[in-house]
């Protein structure tokens, strides 16, 4: 397997919430692995795999700006690497069928495949929503694991930016809040996310999805909570989702809520800002992740919610 020929950074914002996945990213998280490949390597339809199988990329068309992710969903539990002592490491189960399906769709509706980044790792073993310094990860082929996860994410990220000019990255996730609803995440904290539409209009630039707030026709209220925000199209079929247009869903309340990880907050378009922006997606096993059915219905429905998405707030029509 080919060496990195580069060392790729990572800017990355800190921000915090109470009722979230999310921790501070470094302010510069250097990623170098034994094991990768050159810019080159990444054709259109190819499956690369990182160090011993632990991460893959599916490699997407060069002119689709569409990133998926699933960090928290492998099985994969090597005996010789020791189990993270601290964190979370419940299993986002049915995440990464979740986000396969959603790219199948994609294709399907566009003619055109995501890039799609993986972890086979299972979390008691690797968190790669995590900066590196707060994975707690002590051995070598863990942390290995963690630089090929991020190499990839930045590769596509890279790739989207460089043919395509500007894009939407999606980490994709699993709950088990006790109200079944896609938790849409931003960054902005549930205080925040609870305060006025004028309050929350000032909240752009430390947002994930600072670049398009620059570029969309709508408010950045609107863009989150408004009839064309991203809750807003998954309710619009049949997924409830927050924040989003609808009564009881417009703000979290006092309900937990998954406000956006490690890997939204370092490659999304935050106050240091980029083409890319970044969604986090925490999905509720019941009415989308538990049933094979399920997964491919809802993984449909998200995929056109996406594809709306671009052509409310990208003026990108990608449909054929």
């Amino acid at each position: 397997m080919k060496r990195f020929n580069c060392l790729f950074v990572v800017l990355g914002i800190s921000i915090s919430c109470c009722f979230s996945c999310k921790k501070e990213a470094d302010d510069v998280t250097k990623t170098d692995s034994d094991s990768g490949y050159a810019e080159a390597d990444y054709k259109p339809g190819a499956v690369l795999s990182g160090y011993k199988n632990y991460t893959k990329i599916y490699v997407g068309d060069l002119n689709c700006p569409i990133i998926l992710s699933s960090p928290h969903d492998g099985t994969v539990a090597p005996a010789n690497i020791p189990d993270r002592q601290d964190g979370v490491v419940v299993r986002d189960i049915y995440a990464t069928d979740l986000t396969l399906r959603m790219a199948d769709s994609i294709k399907a509706l566009t003619g055109l495949r995501p890039h799609v980044v993986i972890n086979e790792l299972s979390r008691k073993k690797l968190d790669p929503n995590r900066s590196l310094a707060e994975a707690y990860l002590t051995h070598e082929d863990a942390k290995t694991a963690w630089n090929d996860y991020h190499n990839f994410i930045i590769m596509a990220r890279t790739l989207v930016t460089k043919h395509v000019g500007k894009g939407l990255y999606l980490d994709m996730h699993g709950h088990g809040h006790d109200i079944a609803r896609i938790e849409v995440g931003y960054l902005l904290t549930s205080a925040e996310l609870n305060s006025t539409d004028t309050q929350i209009n000032q909240l752009a630039n430390k947002s994930s999805i600072f670049s398009i707030s620059k570029e969309s026709a709508y408010s950045f209220s609107q863009l989150i909570n408004g009839d064309n925000s991203f809750g807003a199209l998954l309710q619009n079929r049949g997924l409830r989702a927050i924040p989003s247009n609808r009564a009881g869903d417009r703000s979290p309340n006092s309900d937990p809520y998954f406000n956006g990880g490690y890997c939204t907050s370092a490659y999304g378009s935050s106050k240091l800002g980029g083409p890319v922006s970044a969604i986090q997606l925490e999905t509720p096993g019941p009415n989308v992740r538990n049933t094979a059915t399920l997964r491919q219905s809802s993984g449909g429905k998200i995929a056109r919610a996406i594809l709306e998405y671009m052509k409310l707030h990208y003026a990108m029509d990608l449909a054929k």
